[in-house]
């Protein structure tokens, strides 16, 4: 028979006690990389929310190594102001993921800067356990979704040989 048909059978000599931890350790530093501002968004969509006003907006420029070359993103932050208990508070924080939205070329940030006119409103989420914290976006970014899944899978694998070791 080859030994690419040959049927898989659970080996212990190679499913070794150092490989599933090593698994489950890797799964969950990912999770816990990925997962953290995942889990965070998701719960600050259910924050307050608290009509702030655009105090500055600001676009840089970042250089970017993508697919092997360099480009620049043009990274859009804004600076808020919101009220909160024991008086005003000031903010710019964008996101969980980002400090501020990238757009590709300087137009497209310029064109979603208008959006955030200084002195204008704007609809921040603010935690109710620590008015210092609010957040403008609370979009979560599919390939962090998809990231957090994709690692959570590995976790779940050491956590499962681990398991089938110690009880074997």
């Amino acid at each position: 028979m080859h030994p690419a048909s040959a049927p898989l059978h659970y080996n212990r000599a190679v499913n070794t006690l150092r490989d599933v931890t090593v698994i489950t350790s890797a799964g969950a530093a990912e999770v816990a990389f990925f997962g953290r501002p995942v889990l965070r968004a998701w719960r600050a969509r259910s924050w307050p929310k608290v009509q702030g006003t655009v105090v500055a907006t600001n676009i840089a420029e970042r250089r970017v190594r993508s697919g092997g070359s360099n480009r620049t993103e043009y990274v859009l932050s804004v600076e808020y102001a919101y009220p909160a208990p024991g008086g005003e508070r000031r903010g710019s924080h964008f996101s969980f993921f980002a400090p501020g939205a990238g757009y590709r070329t300087q137009g497209a940030a310029a064109s979603a800067r208008k959006a955030y006119a200084t002195g204008g409103p704007i609809d921040l989420r603010v935690g109710p356990t620590d008015a210092g914290e609010a957040v403008l976006n609370t979009a979560i970014p599919w390939f962090w979704a998809v990231a957090t899944a994709f690692f959570s899978l590995f976790l779940v694998a050491g956590v499962s040989g681990l398991v089938r070791i110690l009880l074997a």
